[in-house]
This record gives structure tokens, C-alpha cells and sequence, in this order.
């Protein structure tokens, strides 16, 4: 506990409330344009949008290829190679980026969406802007790094003031949806644009030292990572896909407002993880593991337990009253999803530990399991139950991943200290605030 309140403390914690801020701007803005924009297109576009995004994300992992933890790893330990891996991984990260074009661009025939007065080709060409721009976030591991997530901030802020007005102009001047999606085009660019501003003004950036060996090193080792990572996104984002399969784009978007109201949630614990990183693997390398990784799944566990119960609590006046009566079948939704952020949030405190450690195959086993298990059941729950079945789906499957795959690995450590954790009695929680108040 000695070790985690250190970390909680002094520029960390500066940090993290940086983020927090910087996200719950980001969330405000979400909630209250994104409802806007989503009443505006109805929910069959808004269905359409989100399984683009939902498309993008999923070909991310296979262009970051899992190196996050890495670098930032490499970075915060001050690696000598740390040059070489970034500028290589970057070069490598930008030929697949258009090797995935290619790939893309080769197998869309021109028809996408049959709704009338969608043009399929518009959106093609935006969705492919947006893969293009996936090797640059690469730059945001040199702020996680080191700790400038509060100069960050200002720059984030601007971008989405701007980004926020422009959405509020499209639907003022009753725009076409391709504008919508090229909205999201240009937040991530001028997100990057800021990630290498921020960079260059605290020199932050590694001396130019391109090496194709040492990106090509990192590259494999990272490779179950990769793996695991498009595991993560594939059964976080293959149940809209599967909607789409099985049932209507309208169901798309109200199955979407929640999921991405329960993703924003998410935040809180990856804020936590991004800002603890460092320090964790710190203190980790220095074998000061006494007590500390049962701290740290009781406070990821804390957060997960009081978000997910915020969301349940709200659901129900929340998106009537924010998104309107049409997305009302989005409330159940929500309220089964937000079940899952405190598996979520234990996953992220596992991962920690597991990267530190070098054991990247449990972890792409951890994901494989998890996308096993979400696809069975989508399989299964979607054709029976529509939208509620895949949001039960969601859950079981990050249960299973994040919390049920710890018993193979270190039971003791892991899975007992993981359940353990879900426990949050009253005597437990003061206990807490009396340790942090000494």
C-alpha cells in the first residue's frame, strides 16, 4: 500500500487528474453533441457511422501491432535502443498502414451501405484516411511516458472545442452523413497534430536513429501482444459487427449509444493504468511486490464497482432525456453492459503485472479466450434475444477474460487476489481511506 500511495501522489497524480479532466471534457462534449448529432441522423446513420468506427478500431491493433506497452516500457526504463525501436516501429507501423489501404480499398466493390443517398465511395475514402492515420498515435506513448498528459490538456481541449462546433454546424446546415464521418477524421488528425506538438516542445522525442532491425526486433516482440490486442478488440467490437450481420443498422445505433457510453466509463481505469505505468514497472523491477499488487486491484476494483453502478443508476432517465424516445431500447442495454466495466478495470490492473513480467502468451491467451467466448455467444444470444442478447454476450466474455482466465496463471496471485478484490465491504473500503490518510 506504501508503494501505491506513493504513486497516487505529487506529479502522478497531477497527471492523472490531467487525463481525467481532459476526458471528462471530452465526455461532456461527447454526450451532449454526439446526442445531438444522433438525433439529428436517426438511428439507422448513426448506425452506420458506428460500425465504421467499430471497423477502424478493429483494423488498428493489426497496424499498432501491440507495442504501447513496450515503448512506454523501453521509454520509462530508459532502454538504450528506445531510438532505434520507435523510428523503425513507426516506419514498419506506416507500410502496414498502407499495405491495410490497399487491402481495403482492393476488396470494397463500391456497394457498402444500400440505404439511398449514401455514397459508398465517400466513405470508403474517409474510413481509409482514418487507417492511414493509425502509426502516428504512436507519439502519445512519449506523454504517457513521461507524465505530460497536463500539457497535453490545452491542446486537446482547443481540439475539441473545434471539433464540437464543426458537428454543431453540420447539423445546423442539415449536412449529408459523410460529413459526419469526416468530423471524426479530422479529431483524429488534429489529436496526432497535438500528441507530436506537445512531444517536440518538451523534447520528449528520441533522437532520429532509424533501424530497420530494431524496429523489426520490437515488432516481434510485441507480436503476441498484437495478437492479444486485436483478440481485446475484436470481442469488445465484434458484437455491433455481428448486429450488422444479423439485424438491422438501427439496431446498430442503439446497441452503439450504449456500448459507447459504457466505453467512455472505461477511462477512469485506463487513465489509472496509463498514469501507474511507470511507477509500476519501477517498483515491480525492484521487486517490491509485498502487498502491492492486491492495492491495486482493490483500487481498480473500487473504480469498477462505482462506475458501473453510477451507469446502472442513471440509465434509465439519462438517454430518454439526452438522446430522446427513439433510443430508448438503448437503456437496457446500458444497464447490462456497465455490469462488466469492474471485469474491465481488473483486466487493465492484471495487464500491469503481466507485461512487466514478459508474459505476453498468457495474455494472448486471456484474449483469445475472451473473442472465443463473445463470438460463441453473439453467435447464439443475438438471433434470440437481438440487441440483449449481444450485450449479455459482452459481459459473460469480459468476466471470462479478464477475471476467469487468471486461474491457469498464478492462481494465488491473480485470480484469488482478483475476486478477492470484487469484495468492497465498508470495513475494507475505511480501512483504505484510514491508510490513505496516514
Amino acid at each position: 500500500m506504501t508503494q501505491l500511495l506513493k504513486i497516487l501522489r505529487g506529479h502522478q497524480a497531477f497527471d492523472f487528474s490531467s487525463q481525467v479532466l481532459i476526458y471528462a471534457l471530452r465526455l461532456i462534449a461527447g454526450i451532449l453533441v454526439g446526442a445531438y448529432v444522433a438525433r439529428y441522423l436517426g438511428a439507422a446513420n448513426f448506425g452506420i457511422i458506428s460500425f465504421i468506427i467499430a471497423l477502424v478500431a478493429m483494423i488498428a491493433p493489426f497496424i499498432e501491432f501491440g507495442t504501447k506497452n513496450i515503448l512506454i516500457k523501453n521509454v520509462s526504463v530508459a532502454d538504450e535502443a528506445v531510438a532505434g525501436r520507435f523510428w523503425g516501429g513507426l516506419f514498419l507501423k506506416c507500410v502496414i498502414s498502407f499495405l491495410t489501404l490497399a487491402v481495403f480499398l482492393w476488396a470494397y466493390h463500391g456497394e457498402w451501405f444500400a440505404d439511398e443517398g449514401i455514397n459508398n465511395t465517400v466513405l470508403a475514402w474517409i474510413t481509409g484516411g482514418m487507417i492511414l492515420l493509425i502509426p502516428w498515435r504512436q507519439f502519445e506513448i512519449l506523454i504517457t511516458a513521461h507524465l505530460k498528459n497536463a500539457d497535453l490538456m490545452r491542446g486537446q481541449i482547443c481540439v475539441l472545442i473545434a471539433n464540437s462546433v464543426f458537428k454543431i454546424y453540420l447539423v445546423c446546415s442539415q449536412q449529408e452523413l459523410e460529413w459526419f464521418l469526416l468530423s471524426y477524421l479530422l479529431d483524429n488528425l488534429f489529436i496526432i497534430i497535438n500528441f507530436i506538438w506537445i512531444s517536440h516542445r518538451n523534447k520528449t522525442i528520441p533522437p532520429f536513429q532509424f533501424s530497420f532491425i530494431d524496429g523489426c526486433n520490437l515488432l516481434k516482440e510485441s507480436s503476441f501482444l498484437m495478437v492479444s490486442s486485436v483478440s481485446i478488440v475484436l470481442y469488445m467490437k465484434s458484437d455491433i459487427l455481428m448486429i450488422g450481420y444479423f439485424m438491422k443498422t438501427q439496431d446498430v445505433g442503439f446497441y452503439a449509444v450504449a456500448s459507447a457510453l459504457v466505453s467512455a466509463a472505461y477511462f477512469v481505469p485506463t487513465a489509472l493504468a496509463k498514469t501507474m505505468s511507470k511507477k509500476v514497472y519501477q517498483v515491480l523491477a525492484a521487486n517490491s511486490e509485498d502487498g502491492f499488487l492486491s492495492s491495486v486491484f482493490t483500487l481498480f476494483s473500487l473504480f469498477g464497482v462505482v462506475i458501473g453502478a453510477g451507469l446502472m443508476s442513471v440509465a434509465p432517465f439519462f438517454i430518454p432525456v439526452v438522446y430522446g424516445d427513439e433510443y430508448l431500447a438503448s437503456v437496457t442495454i446500458l444497464m447490462i453492459l456497465a455490469l462488466g466495466v469492474p471485469a474491465v478495470a481488473l483486466g487493465l490492473a492484471r495487464s500491469l503485472y503481466l507485461v512487466h513480467h514478459g508474459e505476453y502468451r498468457f495474455i494472448l491467451f486471456t484474449s483469445v479466450l475472451g473473442l472465443v467466448c463473445n463470438f460463441v455467444l453473439n453467435w447464439i444470444f443475438i438471433p434470440l434475444y437481438g440487441i440483449t442478447g449481444a450485450a449479455i454476450a459482452s459481459v459473460v466474455s469480459y468476466y471470462v477474460s479478464a477475471v476467469g482466465a487468471s486461474f491457469f496463471f498464478k492462481k494465488e496471485e491473480l485470480f484469488i487476489g482478483q475476486i478477492k478484490s470484487l469484495f468492497l465491504t465498508y470495513p475494507k473500503i475505511k480501512r483504505s481511506f484510514h491508510e490513505v490518510k496516514r
